[in-house]
C-alpha cells in the first residue's frame, strides 16, 4: 500500500494496488486457515465471529478514515497521509511482531513447527 501511495504513475499504482489486493486476499485464506486448525472446537464459535468482525469491520474503517482525511486534506493529501503512512506502519508492526514472537513464523496450518536444534539439525515439533 505504501508503494501504491508513492506512485505517480496510474498503471504502476494499479499494479501496487493489485498486488496488495493480493495479499490480503491470501492472508485471509492463511489467517482462516490457521484459525481452524488451532482453535478448539468449543471456542471456534466465539473465535470465528470475531474474525469476522474484524475482517468486515476494518476495511470499512479504513475507508471511513481515508474519506475522512481526504474531505479535510484533499484526495492526494489524504493518499500520502493514510495509505503511505499507514502501509509503513503496518509493514513495522508486522516486523516487530515477527521479532517479538518468533513461534510465529514457524506455525503451519498443518500444526507442525520446524526448530533447529543446537546441533544445526531441523526437528518437527507438534504445536498444542
Amino acid at each position: 500500500m505504501a508503494a501504491f501511495g508513492f506512485s505517480r504513475y496510474l498503471p504502476l499504482a494499479l499494479v501496487f494496488l493489485g498486488v496488495a489486493g493480493l495479499g490480503m486476499i491470501l492472508s485471509e485464506i492463511l489467517q482462516r486457515s490457521l484459525l481452524q486448525r488451532h482453535t478448539p472446537d468449543h471456542l471456534m464459535g466465539r473465535v470465528s465471529s470475531f474474525w469476522l468482525a474484524q475482517a468486515t469491520v476494518g476495511p470499512a474503517a479504513g475507508s471511513v478514515v481515508a474519506g475522512g482525511a481526504a474531505s479535510v486534506v484533499g484526495p492526494s493529501a489524504a493518499v500520502v497521509v493514510v495509505v503511505v503512512v499507514g502501509g509503513l506502519l503496518c509493514a513495522c508492526v508486522v516486523v516487530l511482531i515477527a521479532v517479538a514472537l518468533p513461534g510465529f513464523r514457524r506455525v503451519t496450518s498443518a500444526g507442525v513447527v520446524v526448530e533447529e536444534s543446537g546441533d544445526g539439525t531441523a526437528e518437527d515439533v507438534l504445536v498444542r
